[in-house]
């Protein structure tokens, strides 16, 4: 996903301007950690705050899969490593 390479590389800005969410509780966790992060890092502790919490939720309802993964797995880590940089 494109949002992750811009926050791994700290463009932050760029990902920002990104406003299309895309389909399925998976690749929206993605999209939803990214922009969480991005506002952390550009100062917008409340937003990034919000999406942390939306993200632990997902993480205990989602019923979606990745190949043979369970989904509550993949966005319970974005979940705990985004609770971290919070921290």
């Amino acid at each position: 996903m494109l949002g992750l390479a811009l926050v791994r590389f700290g463009r932050f800005d760029e990902w920002a301007a990104i406003d299309q969410r895309p389909n399925g509780e998976n690749n929206q966790a993605m999209y939803d950690f990214a922009t969480g992060y991005a506002a952390l890092k550009l100062g917008d502790h409340m937003a990034a705050r919000t999406i942390a919490g939306e993200l632990r939720q997902l993480a205990k309802t989602t019923m979606a899969r990745i190949r043979f993964h369970n989904g509550a797995d993949i966005v319970g880590t974005l979940a705990g490593i985004f609770d971290g940089e919070l921290a």
